[in-house]
C-alpha cells in the first residue's frame, strides 16, 4: 500500500483518497477547487467529517450548522493558519465558494 498520491493539476478534483482505495478503514481524504459560486456537496457515508479552507472563502452547511464566509488566506503557503468546520456526519456537506477557494475534505 502506498499513500503517495499525486495532484491533478487541472479541474475540479484536486486529489481523492477513498478509505478502499487506500486500503484504510476510516480515514478519507479528498481536495478540491472551487471557481467563484460553485458548489460541492459531500455524503459522509457517516463519517465525522472536517472540511479545511486551504485558500479563499467559502460556506459550508450541514443540517442545521452553517458557518458563513469562512476563510481569510489565499492559498496553503500564506502565513496564516486556515479555517475549518468539524461537522459530526450526520448529514450531507454542501461547500460554497465566494470567489475562487480550494477546500480540503477529511473524513473519519
Amino acid at each position: 500500500m502506498s499513500l503517495l498520491v499525486k495532484a491533478t493539476r487541472r479541474g475540479r478534483d484536486i486529489v481523492m483518497v477513498t478509505p478502499a482505495a487506500a486500503g484504510l478503514r476510516y480515514v478519507g481524504f479528498s481536495a478540491h477547487r472551487l471557481a467563484d459560486g460553485e458548489s460541492i456537496e459531500v455524503d459522509t457515508g457517516g463519517r465525522e467529517t472536517c472540511v479545511v479552507v486551504l485558500g479563499g472563502v467559502v460556506t459550508v452547511t450541514s443540517g442545521a450548522a452553517s458557518y458563513r464566509e469562512i476563510g481569510q488566506r489565499r492559498g496553503p503557503f500564506d502565513d496564516a493558519p486556515p479555517f475549518a468546520a468539524y461537522l459530526p456526519g450526520t448529514a450531507r456537506v454542501a461547500v460554497r465558494a465566494h470567489g475562487a477557494a480550494e477546500v480540503a475534505i477529511c473524513t473519519a
